[in-house]
């Protein structure tokens, strides 16, 4: 089976959400360890999430240079940021509406959860990859 690339959880909430190498996004059931939801639509391997669980928001990092936006209540897929090379790594404040990635070209993004574009991208951030964010 393809292995778990990126994971997150709310011990609160009692969720978690695992992304794999088989491109989909998986929301856990802590409690009962059931899977909740299986979110497709990638066609490159997860590699970075971001989630609010209470308000059932989902950012998934893939190795296309996009970033997935999902309710996973209802499992519909709000949009699709683009922008990156390669693989992207996310970090989200939900309570401020605000995402950064982060790219394979070394770039950073500063997104507006809720709008398509992007608000402020810092080219060249970095001369290599950018591997992980964290906010």
């Amino acid at each position: 089976a393809p292995g778990v690339c990126a994971a997150a959880a709310d011990f609160a909430c009692k969720r978690a959400a695992s992304g794999s190498l088989d491109r989909t996004v998986r929301v856990w059931d802590l409690a009962t360890s059931a899977c909740l939801a299986t979110l497709t639509g990638l066609s490159w391997p997860v590699f970075s999430i971001a989630a609010d669980f209470a308000q059932g928001l989902l950012l998934a990092g893939s190795g296309q240079g996009t970033l997935k936006v999902w309710n996973f209540e209802d499992h519909s897929e709000a949009t699709t940021l683009a922008g990156h090379a390669g693989t992207v790594a996310v970090a989200a404040d939900f309570a401020a509406g605000i995402a950064v990635s982060g790219g394979e070209e070394g770039a950073l993004k500063i997104w507006v959860l809720g709008t398509p574009g992007c608000l402020q991208t810092l080219p060249g951030a970095h001369a290599g990859p950018v591997h992980a964010v964290t906010l």
